[in-house]
Parts: structure tokens; C-alpha cells; sequence
């Protein structure tokens, strides 16, 4: 009957002590889920911006550090009470002959660029485009042709939709904290130079559910630390989020600018 009772005594307790080592893995887990969790926010703090939200769109995503965000053209009032945009828009990017279609905010910053062991300076780009943006094209699959039609005719290229690759950002979905942002993209080097220089550009569609956003940069071939730039744009990639628009009735204005309905920024 004792032999019995210590039998099931140390049953109970090995069983105890099982139960606490699991209690500890358990723990052990969540604290390294924690740390990498917090290694990875470093990572972002340390190479992008704060968030940018567009209210017109819904779109949030942090631009690469060391861009300036280009302003927007500001609105006047006309005698007549209605609002007057300038013609001019400085986010467009200044070597093409027509506008973007869509633009909601554009980034730049001063780069170098290495030409025969010669350092030559440049100008790299970073623009948010969607197919809600003015001038663009919101029907189904049209937004992205319209936006290749316009580098096809910029650029002497022959981009089609379907040449477009299917990635996600990050690559590692073992980070189950980030979602996967899924993206169409291509990248290219047109034959024209841009201030006597070879340009990469590339093209990175989103599709939402009512909204097509596009993420695009433009910068020198041989431009010095490519690999820290090509970094720095595909964490920006992974913060791409389109948070529901507000209602109010009379439609979104831009806070990158007073633009007309639907016409981004912040």
C-alpha cells in the first residue's frame, strides 16, 4: 500500500517537473520570438524614415533614410473662389517629357556615382504612385500598364505586365511577426542616359483590394554603397500597408499639398 502510494507520488512529481520544463521552453521561446522581434525594429528605425500615411489613399509605408520627401505644388485660390493647381509639379521626375500618372509622394537624395574610377554626383528617386492618384488609369490590371506604357515611351523599353516577377517582402517568411508584401516587379536599365550616366530603375506593384499602389526608384547604374541602397529599399518594401479610407462624403485631400480629390500625399 506505501509502495503504491510513493509509486504514484513520484509519478506525480516527475509529471510536475515535466510540466515546468515545459513551461520554460515555452518561455524560452517567446523570449528569443521577443528578441528577434526587436532586432528586426532596430533594423528599421535605424535604416527608414518615420511612416508616411496618405488619409486619400490609405497607403503607409517608411521611406529609405536619407531621402527628402519633395513637395507637393501648392493650391491658390482663384478670384472666383475655385482652386488653381500650378502646371508644374517638381515630384515628377525632371528628365521625362509626361507626368507619372497616379503620384501620391516622391523622395530624393544626393548620390554618387562611380564612372571609370571617377566619382560623379547624381540624384537617386523614390516614388509612391496608385492607381486612386490623379491621372491614373483605376480599372483592373490597367493602372500598371498605363504606368509601363509611359517608361515604354520615356525609355525606347517594350515592358509588358506579364514580364513582371511575383515576389514577396521580406524573402524569410520564417519572420512571423512581419507579414509578407506581395509584389510584381521588374527592374531594368534603359539604353538612354539620364545626365550623361546609366540609370536602374525599377517598378514594384501592390495590388490591394480596390487599389493598385506602384513603388518606384530610380537611381545611378554604378552609384556608390548600392548594396546598403538596395537594403534600405527593401526593408521600405516591407512596410507597404493600405489602411481603410474614411468616408466623409466629399472625398480626400492631399496633406503633402492642397490637391484636388483623390490626389495623395500627405
Amino acid at each position: 500500500m506505501h509502495t503504491t502510494t510513493r509509486r504514484n507520488v513520484a509519478v506525480l512529481l516527475l509529471a510536475a517537473l515535466g510540466c515546468i520544463g515545459c513551461g520554460a521552453s515555452k518561455y524560452e521561446e517567446r523570449l528569443a520570438a521577443t528578441s528577434t522581434y526587436f532586432r528586426y525594429k532596430e533594423k528599421l528605425d535605424s535604416n527608414l524614415q518615420e511612416i508616411f500615411h496618405d488619409e486619400a489613399t490609405g497607403i503607409q509605408i517608411r521611406p529609405p533614410r536619407g531621402f527628402d520627401r519633395i513637395p507637393a505644388p501648392k493650391a491658390t485660390e482663384g478670384p472666383d473662389g475655385e482652386l488653381l493647381i500650378p502646371e508644374l509639379d517638381d515630384r515628377q521626375p525632371p528628365f521625362f517629357l509626361e507626368e507619372l500618372p497616379g503620384m501620391i509622394a516622391a523622395w530624393r537624395t544626393e548620390v554618387r556615382a562611380v564612372v571609370d574610377s571617377d566619382a560623379q554626383t547624381s540624384t537617386a528617386y523614390f516614388y509612391v504612385l496608385s492607381s486612386l492618384g490623379p491621372a491614373a488609369d483605376g480599372s483592373d490590371g490597367s493602372f500598371r500598364n498605363q504606368v509601363l506604357d509611359q517608361l515604354n515611351r520615356e525609355l525606347g523599353m517594350d515592358l509588358k505586365a506579364g514580364s513582371l516577377n511575383e515576389v514577396a517582402y521580406p524573402a524569410n517568411s520564417q519572420i512571423g511577426f512581419v507579414p509578407q508584401v506581395v509584389y510584381f516587379e521588374r527592374s531594368f536599365v534603359p539604353e538612354p542616359l539620364i545626365d550623361d550616366l546609366s540609370m536602374e530603375f525599377a517598378v514594384y506593384f501592390h495590388d490591394a483590394v480596390d487599389e493598385t499602389v506602384c513603388v518606384m526608384t530610380i537611381y545611378p547604374k554604378n552609384v556608390a554603397g548600392l548594396n546598403e541602397l538596395k537594403d534600405k529599399i527593401e526593408l521600405s518594401l516591407q512596410t507597404l500597408a493600405i489602411k481603410a479610407v474614411k468616408s466623409d462624403g466629399g472625398g480626400g485631400s492631399s496633406g503633402d499639398g492642397e490637391k484636388p480629390k483623390r490626389s495623395g500625399g500627405l
